[in-house]
């Protein structure tokens, strides 16, 4: 695992390399970067399946296990999509448009942050289980909404 992750962080390393200078957090390579960053990191502290991140990444499934819950609650942090135990929905909304092209796909994502900022309770004191009730709506509004 720590084999396949060290491969990972090179790639993403050679990435970033290509990325632009200037790239800003709306350029949709940096934010990428990021992402790939967040992932890395938090799969080397919270073990998780290859499987599991797939699931999650292709908005498939969010396995209901708490190391999962954890590794998810991780990312976003590094994401500061989580920030002080609560989420930023503004700033999860903003990650999750940064490479739709799609006027009505980007549409479609705001519907998304409606629905699970209705749904998903802010008074969560446990950030794995917040982290993970955000995924699981996320994915499912995701499916309902048809987006790609």
């Amino acid at each position: 695992m720590k084999l396949i992750l060290a491969v990972i962080l090179f790639i993403a390393i050679i990435i970033a390399n290509s990325v632009y200078i200037n790239a800003d957090e709306n350029d949709c390579g940096f934010i990428a970067l990021l992402e790939l960053q967040a992932i890395v990191q938090c799969s080397d502290v919270h073990q998780i399946s290859r499987e599991a991140v797939e699931g999650i990444l292709n908005h498939d499934f969010v396995l209901d296990d708490h190391e999962v819950k954890c590794w998810l609650s991780c990312v976003l942090k590094k994401l500061v999509v989580i920030k002080e135990g609560k989420m930023d929905w503004d700033y999860f909304k903003h990650l999750i448009k940064h490479c739709l092209n799609n006027q009505d796909d980007k549409t479609k994502v705001d519907k998304l942050i409606r629905k699970c900022k209705a749904e998903v309770s802010q008074q969560q004191k446990d950030v794995c289980e917040l982290a993970y009730s955000a995924t699981a709506c996320k994915i499912s509004a995701w499916k309902e909404l048809g987006l790609p």
